[in-house]
């Protein structure tokens, strides 16, 4: 299991998003790429980068950015926010992005999903389960759909996908724990590779999830304020690793 640290990205900046994934919180840094660099120098062994901007748009803005933190670390870097067809993904592929996260057009365009598993391989494409009480989100988490997140990363392993990131909306960005039922059900229920977002303040909630066939966990504000540190963190997984 990895730590993926979370760089978040609208106006060219790294800032913590709110909880209610809406309103835009404080600027955390002015440089992404620092904070690149400081999550690598401190053990990370891959980056979770989102585009804030681009997920409110539907469109690529801070691909410059994006673009200067791959030049600048040799760890794997996966991107999303904006993703909207193949082009963007083939962009992404051709400045050295390790797999693309794929959120609301999994759910709007499913098509998409498909041709895309085709391309550029299932390892490639990650899609983003964002859910509260159950239900997927989607636009940036602004809207709420019908349907259910569980049966949704059914239906995304049926068309090839391996890997999803499943976020707690209800918790994100909040110090309240982690929510690991839903993961667990995706983990073991359907058999599939689960990276968990959401919560996770204390290596008592990385530890709740090493009995799970998880992939990793996005880590995020906690880390940013020091209420974790990544070595540590990253520590915790090792042991696991080394203790099976």
């Amino acid at each position: 299991m990895r730590i993926y640290p979370a760089i978040h990205i609208s106006g060219g900046r790294c800032i913590n998003e709110l909880p209610d994934g809406i309103t835009r919180g404080r600027i955390l840094t002015s440089q992404p790429l620092e904070m690149a660099r400081r999550w690598q120098d401190q053990g990370a062994e891959c980056l979770h980068v989102v585009d804030l901007d681009g997920a409110d748009s539907g469109t690529s803005v801070n691909g410059t950015v994006i673009r200067e933190i791959l030049e600048n670390v040799h760890i794997p870097v996966q991107v999303g926010g904006g993703i909207r067809s193949i082009k963007d993904i083939d962009q992404y592929m051709n400045i050295g992005v390790h797999r693309v996260v794929i959120g609301t057009q999994a759910i709007e365009n499913p098509v998409l999903i498909k041709e895309a598993v085709h391309l550029f391989g299932s390892d490639k494409i990650l899609v983003s389960i964002d859910a509260k009480d159950g239900l997927i989100a989607t636009e940036g988490r602004k809207k709420f759909s019908h349907y259910n997140a569980t049966t949704v990363a059914s239906n995304m392993k049926a068309m090839g996908i391996e890997s999803v990131i499943y976020t707690d909306i209800l918790r994100r960005g909040l110090y309240n724990g982690a929510g690991i039922m839903q993961a667990r059900e995706i983990a073991q229920k359907l058999h599939m590779k689960v990276i968990y977002s959401g919560g996770i303040i204390t290596l008592k909630d990385i530890e709740a999830f090493t009995d799970m066939p998880m992939e990793g966990i996005i880590i995020g504000r906690a880390l940013y304020e020091s209420r974790l540190k990544l070595s540590e963190a990253i520590e915790v997984c090792r042991w696991h690793e080394r203790s099976i």
